[in-house]
């Protein structure tokens, strides 16, 4: 027991920043009050974002519709770990662009986006775009950080058909594209995006490291790609020797950093393939297939692919309030099921479901590190 002429205990700042990286979420929200370094090294700092995070596995973020609550649920046992109530800013019409290191990026309607850290239930209401909704027939979305990890950006594609003679048979679809940027606080048009949006699959786009991804469908799935570091879009091709041949459809994920294609064929098998940096500089771009499942394992829809190669599968079952969602994580080396046990979805809709990991990164971005 510690007196007042006990001198207390000296830490090294190695052996402080080992026993904070230990410690439940909660317990560092109490302790951003102990001082202003404190706060600064937990709140904003990526070196201690990224310790922290290797030091803890990570969850899942639910959104449920119907009672417009977030859900984290851990990843060991795929029970709920806690309920999130905010009902200030979700609401039915809410859809989850992405996650990246705790800072939730959402869109209400089609305008009103919102960075929003659940674990310090800290949000921020970014500035609305500069095109009107009332100007766009559809939108599709991408979220991811740029510029050393420091800004946050916001992808906004925006499509509109401007009829020709007014005849809705002929007309000049118009593209465009503007980005969010945290450090200005102001939304900018970048010009033109591929016109393949108009057959995008995918509304949000798969955010892997500072690139955005959608899958687009045509007779050879294709893939456009935004950087957020340069402000680019660019176009590839998906996996090519037969993968596109009886496609039922396809999805795009990440495996251990890299981005991968799981492509769902219509006789119940699903193949998973992988992109990879065939000469190290990122010059020559090639698919090679991971894994094929099926099509005798019956698994029902992928919905996703996780960081370490398992599927989020969804399958629509009766049940005695009519047609529901069950949800399961599917290892496809071990065949290993894994069932979402406190998850029914009702109506049959298939939730959004995504990654998350708990930090207390402020919803607006890191600050250079100090470690």
């Amino acid at each position: 027991m510690f007196t007042q002429k006990t001198p207390l205990p000296y830490l090294s700042e190695e052996l402080l920043l080992d026993i904070l990286c230990r410690l439940p979420i909660k317990s560092l929200v109490r302790f951003r009050c102990v001082c202003t370094s404190w706060r600064s090294l937990l709140s904003n700092d990526l070196g201690f974002a990224t310790r922290y995070k290797s030091r803890n596995p990570d969850t899942y973020g639910y959104f449920d519709p119907n009672t417009h609550n977030f859900v984290l649920i851990k990843y060991s046992d795929l029970k709920i770990k806690d309920i999130i109530i905010d009902n200030n800013n979700l609401h039915a019409n809410v859809t989850v662009i992405g996650s990246i290191d705790g800072v939730v990026c959402y869109v209400r309607g089609n305008t009103q986006f919102v960075l929003w850290n659940p674990s310090t239930r800290d949000s921020y209401l970014v500035p609305c775009p500069n095109i009107s909704e009332d100007l766009v027939n559809r939108s599709y979305f991408g979220f991811g950080f740029g510029g050393s990890f420091s800004i946050v950006r916001i992808i906004r594609i925006n499509c509109d058909h401007h009829w020709m003679n007014g005849d809705p048979y002929c007309c000049t679809p118009q593209i465009e594209a503007e980005c969010y940027n945290s450090i200005t606080d102001n939304w900018t048009n970048i010009g033109k995006a591929p016109k393949k949006f108009l057959m995008c699959t995918d509304e949000c786009g798969v955010v892997v490291g500072r690139t955005s991804y959608w899958c687009t469908y045509t007779w050879r799935a294709s893939i456009i790609s935004f950087s957020h570091d340069l402000r680019k879009f660019s176009e590839l091709n998906g996996p090519g020797s037969g993968a596109e041949n009886a496609s039922l459809g396809w999805n795009l994920g990440e495996i251990s950093g890299s981005l991968v294609a799981i492509v769902q064929n219509v006789d119940g098998g699903v193949g998973v393939w992988k992109m990879v940096d065939d000469d190290g500089g990122g010059s020559r771009l090639v698919w090679v297939k991971q894994v094929q499942v099926g099509p005798s394992d019956g698994l029902g829809k992928v919905v996703n692919c996780w960081r370490n190669g398992e599927f989020l599968v969804a399958n629509i079952v009766g049940h005695s309030n009519g047609f529901v969602t069950k949800l399961s994580l599917y290892n496809p080396w071990t065949k290993n099921i894994r069932l979402f046990s406190d998850f029914l979805s009702k109506k049959g809709r298939i939730p959004e479901v995504f990654l998350y990991v708990e930090s207390l990164i402020s919803p607006r971005g890191y600050t250079h590190s100090t470690l």
